[in-house]
């Protein structure tokens, strides 16, 4: 299944976007963009197969894997772990994506209920892409 998350702001309070699942739509948060940096910084916008995870704080989430991003530390990864899990605020992820259902400027709200909804439509355990892109702020 093709995931797509157009990104429309990214501020001192994070990076916001919109997450499209079929018909469906999130709201997500993600550190703001400061050059790739790992747990201080969203990642690139770019392609990434999203695989199954096990997150001892998590559970079963996707994790967004390329040529640099990987489920765990390797020599040639730039960034690792980068999952989709519960997150409303900015300070809640290191890289990774929050899911809400409503964007209130400086955070996402009902994100236990969004993630539950999304793994619901694509299932932690199985693979998928995500294709992370900027965008216009519409229908916000």
């Amino acid at each position: 299944m093709d995931i797509k998350l157009k990104r429309f702001i990214s501020t001192d309070l994070g990076t916001f976007g919109i997450l499209t699942v079929g018909d469906k739509r999130f709201f997500t948060v993600e550190k703001p963009w400061v050059n790739n940096t790992p747990e201080i910084s969203c990642i690139p916008s770019g392609e990434y197969t999203l695989e199954p995870h096990q997150s001892h704080k998590y559970g079963d989430v996707l994790c967004m894997v390329s040529d640099t991003v990987t489920h765990y530390k390797e020599a040639h990864s730039k960034r690792f772990a980068c999952l989709i899990h519960v997150a409303n605020y900015e300070k809640d992820v290191l890289g990774c994506i929050g899911l809400g259902e409503k964007y209130l400027g400086h955070m996402v709200t009902s994100s236990k209920k969004s993630i539950k909804e999304f793994y619901g439509l694509c299932g932690p355990q199985k693979e998928h892409t995500l294709i992370i892109e900027w965008g216009e702020r519409d229908n916000v």
